[in-house]
Order: structure tokens, then sequence, then C-alpha cells
């Protein structure tokens, strides 16, 4: 694990350059004769079965105390102390290998963060420890049950529906299942066979189901991989229709209604503000928009009859390699999980401008801004309520915060109320716990008090 704490600017002899600060705003807190006199950072993090727990207690006039602890639990953290005692997170890396990958996020209502990795579903509060919600930390199967019972092949989308229900696309079972707030799973649509086939529940068949989305009516929204279409589930009798594409057509690309439009290997789902539905068409890399009223297919930002690329511009001039993933904000920007580009890319307004928020063409885990930036392979992508988008990042379990002051969406509001709420009250505060981190046997979150 490693802690790195930056002097005042007044100390040169006393700070650290073993990691590069981020221009992120500063939080600013009131000096105390109590703070200024000791900072503590708490780090708890446990192992296997072990929990151990350690304190590192230092002047922030001297923060020279380094730790390495935990070599297999990769951390890193950057923590500045200026005159007006002010604080920032520059970057939060979470990473746990032996526990796959981070296959699906979505932040609830409430700003809890909903996460799966290939066999089981986690909760993050923001504040507190993670906890499993279904599923297990290794073992796959398929079946359906409460909490650790329950079994999941390679989980590879999620959502949550009006209830606060999650709804989760299980790739390799070919299937969608519902888990209440209880950790109770119920499958809905699929029985484990691949295939082509629309109907209800268990007649229902598909072929690597990824991305998905919930509109408020509560009709789920599959992007079905392999069979390269957009499909629908209606929530009265769980009976799935094919709402763009055509699963016996095979791969292409072409705009137009319904089953006249064609994909090719769709992953990423995610409605917009009007409730239409922004698609990541991976292998044609481009992105897409559905109409949900009547399936009709446009492409916003890439064009298919040119070869993968990487390059900013306005809407067909865009180059993209194989997105994966998208994310929609309050002011219907999307943000664009661009895999094989190594970035973070933007489109924006009318026209489809395309921006790089973030990245480069170096392979890396290197924290900055824009261009310093260096991501392993960035899958998947979503807004909390402050407006900051995590990204689950490369083969590991990893997950990365860009500070980006993006609108949160609508059904974040209420969480970003809260937030704001809670951050005028510990600005008041005249002693300010700088970071807890909390690492749990079965995966890692973090709290900011």
């Amino acid at each position: 694990m490693h802690i790195t704490r930056q002097a005042d600017k007044e100390d040169k002899e006393g700070a650290c350059t073993r990691c590069a600060q981020t221009e992120i705003p500063a939080i600013s807190v009131p000096r105390s004769a109590a703070f200024a006199a000791k900072c503590i950072l708490t780090v708890f993090f446990a192992q296997s079965r072990s929990a151990m727990r350690f304190n590192e207690t230092c002047n922030p006039s001297n923060p020279t105390n380094q730790r390495d602890s935990c070599p297999s639990i990769y951390k890193s953290c950057s923590i500045q102390v200026g005159d007006s005692c002010s604080w920032r997170l520059v970057i939060l890396v979470l990473d746990l290998p032996g526990f796959g990958f981070i296959s699906a996020l979505t932040v609830a209502s409430d700003g809890t963060r909903v996460v799966c990795t290939q066999s089981g579903i986690y909760t993050l509060p923001p504040t507190g420890l993670p906890t499993l919600l279904a599923g297990h930390i290794t073992e796959a199967g398929f079946t359906d049950g409460q909490g650790g019972a329950a079994r999941f092949h390679y989980l590879s989308g999620i959502a949550m529906d009006g209830d606060g229900n999650v709804i989760v696309a299980d790739s390799d079972n070919h299937a969608l299942h519902k888990v209440t707030r209880a950790g109770a799973v119920s499958t809905l649509v699929g029985n484990g066979q691949k295939g082509y086939m629309d109907g209800s529940g268990d007649a229902a068949r598909f072929n690597q189901p990824q991305g998905i989305a919930v509109d408020e009516d509560g009709t789920i929204y599959v992007a079905d991989c392999y069979n390269h279409c957009v499909r629908q589930v209606a929530p009265d009798d769980w009976a799935v229709s094919t709402l763009a594409g055509d699963g016996k057509a095979g791969a292409g690309f072409a705009d137009g209604l319904g089953s006249s439009a064609r994909f090719c290997d769709p992953t990423g789902l995610a409605l917009d503000m009007d409730g239409d539905l922004i698609v990541a068409d991976s292998n044609n890399n481009c992105i897409r928009r559905v109409t949900t009223a009547e399936g009709r297919v446009t492409t916003v930002a890439g064009n298919a009859a040119y070869d993968q690329g990487c390059a900013d511009g306005e809407g067909a001039t865009a180059r993209f390699y194989a997105p994966k993933d998208m994310a929609v904000d309050g002011n219907s920007n999307i943000l664009v999980a661009d895999a094989h580009n190594y970035r973070i890319r933007m489109i924006a307004g009318a026209a489809a401008c395309v921006t790089t928020v973030a990245g480069c063409d170096q392979l890396g885990k290197i924290d900055g801004t824009g261009a310093s930036v260096c991501f392993l392979t960035p899958r998947v992508l979503a807004l909390d309520e402050r407006g900051r988008l995590i990204v689950a990042d490369g083969n590991r379990c990893c997950l990365r915060v860009v500070e980006a002051s993006l609108e949160p969406p609508r059904q974040l509001t209420a969480a970003r109320e809260l937030f704001l709420q809670v951050r005028a009250r510990s600005l008041a505060c005249t002693f300010l716990r700088l970071f807890s981190l909390r690492v749990g046997p079965t995966l890692s979150g973090c709290c900011l008090a």
C-alpha cells in the first residue's frame, strides 16, 4: 500500500514527488489548533481472513512517513495539506488481484455504488463497508436464491428499476435476473441456453446479453451482443421482443427502422434525456441512437465504413476503437469508454462534437489530467451523485475516479443534494478526519468523511 502525503508549500525538503498532482478543486476547511498539531490517517484493510489495521500519525510540516503494506493490494492516494489546511483526493485506485475484473457498475439514487464482478454483486455505500448482495466471489453457476446462495456466470450489465431492484445481464447464462434490495435473486428471462427467440420468461433466448437499461415505466432494454440487436422486455409479463436489428440476419451496419437496422456486437446501453437509447456498437466502432417509441436507428458519431481509429470531430468524422460503455449526464452529454483507444471521450451538442476527456495512446495506469492520463482498458462507466465519472479500468478489479464536474443524471439529484448538505456541515467543523479507506475481504470501498 502506498500512502503519499505532501507537505505545505513552504516545506520544500519534506515534500514528496512520487505522485503527480491533478488539477482538482480543493475543499478548504478552517484550521484549528488540534488539526494543525497532528493529522491522523487511518487505513483499514483485510487480506484473506486476517484483518489488519495501522495508524499513520504525522506532523503536517514533516509528512515523510510512507508505508508499503499488503503487497497484493495496491492503493494510491495523494493528499495535500496547504496553507489553508485544504485537502484534495487526487486519485483513488481500488485493485484486488484474483477477483477477476469489474464487469458492470451503476449508482443507486441514494449514492450507493452497485458493482458486478464476473460472478458476484456488491454494494458500496457512500460511507461504510462493501457488502456482498448476491452471488459468489469466484464460483460460477446458474442458480436463483438468496444472497450468497445464488450463482451467476459472467455478469456484464446492470441497471436499477424504480423500486430499487437491481437488474443484471448474466452473459454466459444468456439470461436476465432481478435482485431485490434484500439480495433475493430470480430469473426474469432466458434459461441458460443461447439462441435467438422472442417470447416470455424462460421461452426467450439471448446470445451473450450485455449492456442493459431500465426506463421509468420499468421496460428493460438489452444489448443482445452476439445476436447483433437490441431487445426489450415488457415489465408486466416479461415478454421479450426485438426493438432494433435482426438476430437472424447477423452482423452488419445500417441505420433504419426496426429489423432493417444492423449492428455488430452492441455492448453498452444508456438512456438519454429524451428516453431514447444510446448504444455502443462496439465492432462497428460507432455510437448509435435507437428511439424507444419505434426502434428507429441513427448513427450519432463514428463511421463503420472506415476502420477503427482515434479522432475527435463532429459526427461521422470522429473515430472510435471498440467503444464498450456509455453514461449520459444531466445535460445530455454522452461519455464513452473508448476501450481500445485507452480514452474517455465525450459527445456533446446537436452536432455530436466528440472530444477526448482523458487518456492517450500509452497503455498504463498513470493519473493526471487530459492526455497525461494512461488507462489500461476502460470498459465500464458510471456517473455518481457529484458528477464524477467512475471508470472500471482493465482486466483487474480496479475502479478509477475522474473528477469531471458534470451534471448528475436526474435520478441522482436527491443524492447530490444530500452530498452538498453533508459537505457544508463538514466544512463548518473544526476537525476533519482526512481520509478513511476500508477494504473488505471481498471487494474494496472508500469512505470520505
